[in-house]
């Protein structure tokens, strides 16, 4: 105890800020040292999950999340009694229907916005699930934090009103990073909210409804990274971003249960202005065509990695980049060609679509221009009983001539049988070769 009597107030805050709440709680009665910071501590983190569910104990019902309301509650009255300073502020807490925390997490964010917070991560869980009953966020006073830097919000609804998030209420300019998950969103809200942010860096929307077009159409000098995971959203229209690294765009559902979530909607246009900057573009289930992607690749000065998964609608591509590094193609059911025009491509993976029943044809590689140094990694997944499907592989790779090639072979079926044909082309290098046998 006497080593922790000499550490710093400041020290004894980081290291409890580490903890969960309940056990910063419980190590603070081991001095008086802890206490004080303690209960002096900027960064608040309260997760309802630290305190257990509601059960019987010994015949005694035990209500954990009133418990966990009122220590939240009785702490950000103390600290604004105290006119204690909060610098982060992070929340997590269910509730059964709308009625059962409004009025007091409303008042929580009122306190915060008081207390000046840099940084502020809510999650207010609806226990139902149910889109509609997300919780509303009413109180667009954490908006007009100007020293406010991360935000994050988790499964809210924020409101359509125009005098909720009309560009006067922002006045959070000094945020850099920005992340909304499970949250319903009007397109002029977020309009709103990321004009108004002019020294954002991080932007990322995961799984967000309410809106199909992300606009950053004024100045945003600092922005680095523009990331949509899984929201139904048809277009993304960047406009001044000198600075802007990486843009991704992921669709992809891991489970019918999501998909039902209106994800068939999919990205179909992606325009951008200055960002010639732009390092790493992804693309995973657009719906972009030969010509978006053609149009775009001229646009994109300065690429160095490109991803092009399950994008349905690429046919006959062609890619021509003096930067480009890195590139991966993978489950574009209709794409049966593409050409590279890549001096500096160092490597590239290609994956056919994978579809059991149905033929595996791998697109057609042809190479204007390459580096030396190229290797090429093929990946063929599950490989079915066909002679036919080895004969046409052998084929696509003596094309590739001199390019170095890892070929990767998931599963075979034992019933495979070269027949004579296969013997008539000529022998091609591959380096490695990986063969999983199945029954």
């Amino acid at each position: 105890m006497d080593r922790i009597s000499q550490l710093s107030t400041e020290i004894l805050h980081q290291i409890l800020s580490l903890l969960p709440t309940k056990t910063a709680a419980q190590t603070a009665v081991l001095s008086k040292q802890l206490l004080k910071a303690c209960y002096t501590n900027s960064n608040l983190c309260f997760d309802e999950s630290d305190f257990g569910e509601e059960q019987q104990n010994n015949g005694r019902f035990v209500d954990f999340h009133g418990e966990f309301s009122r220590l939240v509650d009785y702490t950000l009255e103390r600290y604004r009694r105290e006119n204690l300073p909060i610098s982060g502020f992070k929340l997590h807490i269910s509730f059964s229907d709308q009625t059962d925390c409004e009025g007091v997490v409303d008042k929580w964010l009122e306190i915060i916005a008081e207390r000046r917070a840099s940084q502020v991560a809510l999650l207010v869980k609806s226990e139902s699930g149910v889109y509609s009953k997300r919780y509303s966020l009413l109180a667009d006073s954490i908006f007009e934090i100007e020293s406010l830097q991360v935000l994050e919000i988790n499964c809210c609804r924020i409101l359509k009103q125009k005098a909720l998030l009309s560009e006067d209420k922002i006045k959070c300019s000094n945020l850099k990073n920005l992340t909304l998950c499970y949250v319903t969103v009007s397109e002029s809200a977020l309009d709103s909210l990321i004009s108004c942010c002019s020294q954002i860096q991080k932007i990322s929307f995961q799984h967000c409804l309410g809106f199909n077009c992300i606009r950053v159409s004024k100045n945003l000098p600092n922005l680095l990274s523009l990331h949509i995971l899984k929201c139904p959203i048809m277009e993304v229209h960047i406009g001044d971003a000198p600075k802007l690294l990486s843009f991704e765009y992921v669709n992809k559902v891991d489970s019918e249960r999501l998909s039902r979530h209106d994800l068939d909607i999919c990205l179909r246009t992606l325009e951008i202005g200055t960002c010639y900057n732009l390092r790493r573009v992804e693309f995973v289930k657009a719906e972009i065509d030969d010509v978006v992607l053609f149009e775009l690749i001229p646009k994109l000065h300065f690429i160095k990695e490109l991803i092009l998964h399950y994008c349905k609608y690429l046919k006959k591509i062609k890619i021509s980049s003096s930067t480009l590094e890195v590139c991966s193609i993978e489950s574009c059911v209709c794409l049966v060609q593409a050409t590279f025009d890549v001096p500096k491509l160092l490597f590239l993976v290609v994956k056919p679509m994978q579809d059991f029943g149905e033929r595996i044809t791998l697109p057609c590689l042809s190479f204007e221009s390459a580096s030396s140094q190229c290797r090429i990694s093929i990946k063929y997944g599950n490989l079915p009983s066909d002679p036919e499907h080895i004969i046409d592989l052998r084929k696509s790779l003596v094309e590739l001539n001199d390019k170095d090639v890892d070929l990767t072979l998931d599963s075979i079926g034992k019933g495979l049988r070269a027949t004579s044909g296969i013997n008539h082309f000529p022998s091609t290098k591959v380096e490695n070769l990986t063969l999983t046998y199945c029954d």
